[in-house]
């Protein structure tokens, strides 16, 4: 959005951050969320195309070899790789997936476990062929067991891309959002045109509720622990599997069998952790 509002790229267009920190408000020029939307490239017209990774069945590996067979001017192309430092930012990825693109884009959690939605569901229930079909308690453990590997992408994807890339953090764009866009400017080798200081500080405030959410899943695994008094409203299925895998990695099991409703207190969420087998 800034590069098509601030700089001599395009210059015309009005930023508008969504309430949910989202830039959905303006056509983006393409903006694939899965395979198929990204082989409409072949048959448009685009400066910029910003694809999320992995697609199911479809890694960035895949994507960036599907560019350089489609797209004859890749190899000159500007290119710019976003990824995650570590797995907090990972998971701190994952819960703006699921509000901006699963919840605003009416996008489901399609977009989460990639070929995992049709692995293991069946260890739930042998019915099942869809994780659509799982209750709540059952898609939440099911994603909180497979999503750490998952995201490894996200954490190495810089090796799997050419020193051509700009290879930047998700972090850096929410702590030092002014100063990366400039370095992206730089990079793409453009003019910049008007400030955009005030956006830039409106999209990291509308950006907070995703990184309280996340503040709060550590705050809940460190109270329930320490026996310390805390309550709070429910939190998204993402983050709730984001929960569960942080209690197993310190090694905690939930009974949550039939469990759709979490306990919102410390004191209710404790009778459900056990120190798991493993642990012992």
């Amino acid at each position: 959005m800034c590069l098509r509002a601030f700089t001599d790229l395009d210059g015309t267009l009005d930023p508008v951050i969504q309430d949910d920190g989202s830039c959905h408000g303006y056509l983006k020029q393409t903006h694939p969320h899965d395979a198929t939307e990204i082989f409409s490239i072949c048959s448009s017209s685009v400066q910029i195309t910003t694809p999320i990774y992995p697609f199911q069945n479809f890694h960035l590996d895949d994507i960036l070899s599907f560019y350089k067979e489609s797209v004859p001017s890749f190899s000159q192309d500007k290119k710019i790789l976003i990824h995650a430092p570590d797995q907090d930012w990972a998971e701190i990825n994952m819960l703006l997936q699921y509000y901006k693109i699963s919840v605003s884009l009416h996008k489901s959690l399609d977009i989460f476990g990639g070929e995992l939605n049709q692995r293991n569901i069946r260890n739930w229930n042998p019915s099942y062929s869809n994780w659509r079909e799982m209750r709540r308690w059952e898609y939440r453990e099911w994603l909180s067991l497979f999503y750490p590997k998952w995201i490894r992408e996200w954490i190495e994807s810089p090796h799997l891309v050419t020193d051509d890339f700009l290879v930047i953090t998700n972090q850096t764009i929410l702590e030092q959002t002014s100063e990366i866009i400039y370095d992206i400017i730089e990079f793409c080798g453009l003019k910049t045109l008007n400030s955009f200081e005030n956006v830039t500080n409106q999209y990291r405030v509308k950006q907070q509720y995703i990184l309280n959410e996340y503040r709060l899943i550590n705050n809940i695994l460190e109270c329930t622990i320490n026996k310390q008094e805390l309550n709070w409203n429910p939190i998204s299925i993402i983050g709730e599997s984001i929960l569960q895998q942080k209690f197993r990695q310190i090694g905690y099991e939930w009974y949550c069998d039939g469990l759709d409703e979490l306990p919102t207190n410390n004191r209710d969420f404790a009778k459900i952790i056990f120190k798991s087998e493993s642990d012992h």
